[in-house]
């Protein structure tokens, strides 16, 4: 048995130590789909019993909705030995086409929930099915793959994926929380004037991003990053620095904000605030009132540089009158620069990457940080976390775990059961 299918049988066997009072959870087979859908898709612990259908299931171990992107997940999840090999017809005829047909003709009894899931968005333009199939072993099955890529090629609306043991380990160091919810945001300016736009294609420049540069006002980042906390959206998912506190220059940073009289010259002490986002609109006269009359739309935002002065500015200004907010900071502005990359080509993809690294390489940013961003040691952060322990990896982290435990009763529930 390899290192990572022991890990899992482990993990297995914890679930069955903490919770002896859901049901199945002795079966290590069926507490495989807790373990997918806790690592994986990170499901409440309260709910996760109710998202698995194993036993009598019509293809569907297990599912999971995210109703902002309008993405479905049916989830087929294989407990299998070291020498059990995955059958080509079982993928072709039950994982591909069984469930999916049955929720088509409206016939999925073992969940009513799933069942009108599926009728209410089926239609939706934006609706996707993902049937993803998880196998804990490495006997790779190539006509099985075949009707893989042949049935994502006839069906764009369906994606079917397996999950070897090899390719299971290495999601679960890879993909640490990556948060479905989008998000579209309203950059605001003075005027066009204060807006400068480069567009490739009405410039005809070659390998240049379509890009903004925008005199803003700092309440609209305020707004953002408002926006962002209340749909919990990962706004500084790429930005390794993190917050680190109201504390140095991020007290200055606050202290200038506060001051009636300083605040005004905010623009000229601060370095400004890099963003990157998937779409962008252009920008429309709307005015405001308080000297803002245009604004334009970002969608799925990134802060990639200046995650200090967007949390400056968050902290000075969420306890201010909303009602006194824009006529109380309408002197008070910050430079803002936005990209719009498309990460699903290969090119802008490694420019993104390159960006978020050399936007954050000054200072006392080492090599250290950024490999403490990869995968293994977020996962190790966040196992450690759920056992009541807490790993301190970068810089941000204890003002971050100090903000989020400042009651430390959960973090103590977490620890308290036993291990033999």
């Amino acid at each position: 048995m390899s290192d990572f299918r022991n890990q899992i049988s482990q993990d297995i066997d914890e679930y069955q130590r903490r919770f002896p009072y859901i049901n199945n959870i002795d079966k290590p087979e069926w507490a495989f789909n807790y373990w997918i859908l806790d690592k994986f898709f990170y499901e409440d612990e309260e709910l996760i019993e109710e998202k698995i259908l194993d036993y009598r299931d019509l293809g569907v171990d297990a599912y999971e909705f995210y109703e902002d992107t309008k993405d479905l997940y049916l989830i087929q999840n294989k407990y299998y030995s070291d020498d059990t090999r995955l059958s080509s017809e079982y993928v072709k005829n039950d994982f591909l086409l069984r469930p999916i047909n049955a929720l088509k003709n409206g016939t999925y009894k073992r969940s009513e929930e799933l069942q009108n899931i599926f009728n209410k968005y089926c239609n939706h333009s934006d609706f996707t099915v993902y049937l993803q199939i998880y196998i804990t072993n490495n006997l790779y099955c190539e006509e099985a793959e075949n009707y893989i890529k042949k049935f994502n090629t006839e069906y764009p609306k369906y994606r079917a994926e397996i999950y070897y043991l090899d390719d299971i380990e290495k999601k679960y160091y890879s993909d640490i929380k990556q948060n479905k919810v989008n998000l579209t945001v309203s950059i605001e300016s003075v005027n066009n004037g204060t807006i400068l736009n480069i567009n490739t294609n009405d410039y005809k420049l070659e390998n240049v991003l379509d890009a903004k540069y925008v005199f803003t006002p700092v309440t609209s980042i305020f707004r953002i990053y408002r926006d962002a906390l209340e749909k919990n959206y990962p706004i500084f998912d790429m930005n390794i620095r993190e917050y680190l506190g109201n504390k140095g220059v991020n007290k200055k940073i606050y202290e200038t904000l506060l001051d009636k009289e300083d605040r005004k010259n905010f623009f000229y002490y601060n370095n400004g605030i890099t963003l990157i986002c998937d779409t962008m609109s252009k920008p429309e006269t709307k005015p405001r009132g308080n000297n803002i009359n245009v604004s334009f739309d970002v969608t799925n935002p990134q802060i990639v540089n200046g995650c200090q002065t967007v949390n400056s500015i968050y902290e000075a200004l969420k306890n201010v009158d909303p009602l006194t907010l824009s006529k109380d900071y309408k002197d008070t502005f910050v430079m803002l620069k936005i990209l719009q990359i498309n990460r699903q080509n290969e090119f802008e993809e490694t420019l993104y990457r390159n960006i978020v690294t050399f936007n954050n390489s000054q200072n006392s940013i080492d090599e250290k940080t950024f490999v403490a961003n990869t995968g293994i040691f977020n996962r190790l952060k966040v196992e450690f976390e759920d056992k009541g322990f807490l790993l301190l990896i970068k810089q941000s982290d204890k003002n971050t775990f100090n903000n989020k435990y400042a009651n430390v009763t959960k973090l103590k529930r977490n620890g308290q059961f036993k291990r033999n």
